[in-house]
């Protein structure tokens, strides 16, 4: 047993903090395999992403494909190490809201209000907003 955490006091304590960050680990790596066949799936499959846009009427297809791959990839990770949680979960609300009218991807508006919540509640203790807050009060996060 790890010091100071008896049978129930710490870990019960503790509970919620670890909650926080399960779900918001699990919500960045949920990013991730959404932007991956736009970065790393070759030129036919961003290239089929793109007609699909082309298709909507939407310019510059394939740069936006590859932004988007960028972009969802950049949030998962902030979104997992709680680096600008609130903008990361903002932008990934916005990302999955363009998902699901752009696409008709309905199971993407089941995420929405996961990241609304972090975009109201932060990244939580275990998270790099409350390292940076801690060490450098000045900054705010």
């Amino acid at each position: 047993m790890l010091k100071g955490m008896h049978r129930h006091g710490a870990w019960r304590r503790a509970r919620p903090e670890l909650q926080l960050l399960l779900v918001r680990v699990c919500m960045g790596i949920a990013f991730l395999p959404q932007a991956a066949p736009k970065l790393f799936d070759g030129v036919e499959a961003r290239g089929a992403l793109a007609q699909r846009l082309v298709g909507l009427g939407i310019p510059h297809a394939l740069q936006l494909v590859v932004i988007g791959g960028v972009v969802e990839f950049a949030l998962g990770l902030m979104l997992m190490l709680g680096c600008g949680t609130r903008f990361a979960a903002l932008a990934g609300a916005l990302s999955l809201g363009a998902a699901a009218y752009l696409f008709s991807q309905p199971h993407a508006l089941l995420w929405i209000p996961v990241c609304a919540s972090f975009a109201i509640a932060g990244g939580g203790p275990w998270s790099v907003d409350a390292w940076l807050k801690s060490d450098f009060p000045d900054i705010g996060a």
